[in-house]
């Protein structure tokens, strides 16, 4: 079973996409800030992160640059509500940064389980 690490400081998202993951049998792991989830994926195998942008403690972009930097190889989808500026370019720096995927919210559901699949397999 793949173990996918989101970090998302909105718990009605992160709670969304656990339910979602785990109804297709995933084993989810759930950090609420950028710090977290780095020391989570820092403690074992996370086969795929899944990262909000726009965080109060270390943003996305900031997550993303880490864990590449811990492992070259690790799978990331990036998404984002906006914020300080368009989140089209947060997405667009994500991807530059090694999110395989950018999903601007509120995204779909569907294409972001085939996301998540194609990752995976």
């Amino acid at each position: 079973m793949a173990k996918i690490l989101i970090i998302d400081d909105d718990n009605d998202i992160a709670g969304l996409l656990t339910k979602l993951l785990k109804r297709k049998n995933f084993d989810v792991l759930v950090a609420n800030s950028g710090a977290d989830g780095i020391s989570i994926f820092n403690k074992g195998e996370i086969d795929l992160v899944v990262t909000d942008i726009v965080m109060p403690d270390i943003g996305g972009l900031e997550v993303i640059r880490i864990l590449k930097n811990t492992d070259k190889n690790v799978k990331i989808i990036a998404m984002s509500g906006g914020a300080l500026i368009n989140s089209g370019t947060y997405l667009t720096m994500a991807k530059q940064l090694g999110a395989k995927y950018a999903f601007q919210k509120p995204f779909d559901l569907n294409e972001f389980m085939t996301a998540i699949i194609s990752m995976l397999h």
